[in-house]
């Protein structure tokens, strides 16, 4: 599934097949702190990568007991309430991205962007836009959102 934009109450995506590559969509709710943007009802192997989740009460909620080892990163969580994270899925990438940041050029694993992560764990204390403190799973997670090879500079970290 690649490049749509998904707007509903309830469940953006149930996802119950292996080997799916999820990339470039945009999932909101149209009531804010309602819904689900993927359900997990067994799958596994599938790449989750470059995509927006808005407004709901679960980001991803996993429903199928063989659900796992999901590659998700370079997403953006914004403004959800919650995501149910499962340990047998990754986070983030498993080989160094290059990517730009604040007009410099780096490369290391990356995460996802989650709107929640601040206060004082939020550090990145070298400037290289990835967050020093682990985010849930989330080992790298990006201080702003992911836009075609550049983590966005919100400025003020």
């Amino acid at each position: 599934m690649r490049n749509n934009n998904v707007t509903v109450w309830t469940m953006g995506l149930t996802m119950s097949s292996s080997g799916s590559v999820i990339d470039g969509n945009t999932f909101t709710s149209p009531d804010p702190l309602e819904g689900i943007g993927i359900e997990f009802a067994s799958a596994a192997e599938t790449l989750i990568v470059n995509n927006t989740f808005a407004d709901y009460k679960l980001g991803f909620f996993y429903s199928g007991g063989s659900a796992g080892n999901n590659c998700i990163y370079l997403n953006s969580f914004i403004d959800n309430w919650d995501i149910e994270q499962n340990g047998a899925d990754r986070y983030n990438s498993t080989e160094p991205v290059p990517y730009t940041y604040n007009g410099q050029t780096y490369s290391s694993p990356l995460g996802n962007y989650w709107s929640t992560y601040d206060g004082w764990y939020a550090e990145d204390a070298n400037g290289n836009g990835i967050g020093d403190t682990p985010y849930g799973c989330d080992g790298y997670p990006l201080m702003g959102p992911w836009n075609n090879g550049e983590i966005t500079y919100l400025g003020g970290e």
